[in-house]
């Protein structure tokens, strides 16, 4: 293969993996707000699992109920 030929095929084999980028327009704003958004998720998890030990060690079930929501008992007693 020659050298141009190898060239122009790195281009191709560039210019496609680029391409889901520029479609889905990730710009640096969009990954700093993902990012951001991500962190005060896992945040909130963190906090939630902590305040459900501590209730948990103290025996306070009633308020470790409510820091989940109501879930039905099976999904083939609901209907949609």
């Amino acid at each position: 293969m020659s050298y141009r030929r190898k060239v122009s095929w790195l281009g191709l084999v560039a210019a496609c993996a680029a391409l889901p980028t520029l479609a889905l327009g990730d710009s640096a704003h969009d990954k700093l707000a993902r990012d951001v958004d991500r962190a005060e998720s896992m945040r909130a998890v963190k906090n939630l699992q902590r305040t459900y030990a501590q209730y948990s060690q103290y025996g306070l079930w009633n308020e470790m109920a409510q820091l989940l929501p109501a879930m039905p008992a099976s999904s083939s007693t609901t209907k949609p």
